[in-house]
């Protein structure tokens, strides 16, 4: 994958997370915001996106 396709995922894969998260969880607090768009690791961003289907709250999330 390219450096700009790369980056274009890794935002992507921030924006799904942080939407389906606020849907089920209500608004990410400001750390957790960050937390979640400082990552790079798209196999990580991945598995969050799953993990929203098991976990209760954003701090069960972000373990």
């Amino acid at each position: 994958m390219e450096e700009g396709e790369q980056t274009g995922r890794i935002k992507e894969l921030h924006r799904v997370i942080l939407r389906q998260g606020r849907v089920r969880f209500g608004e990410a607090d400001e750390a957790t915001r960050q937390q979640i768009e400082t990552m790079r690791d798209i196999d990580r961003l991945e598995d969050l996106t799953e993990r929203l289907l098991m976990v209760s709250s954003w701090d069960e999330l972000m373990v």
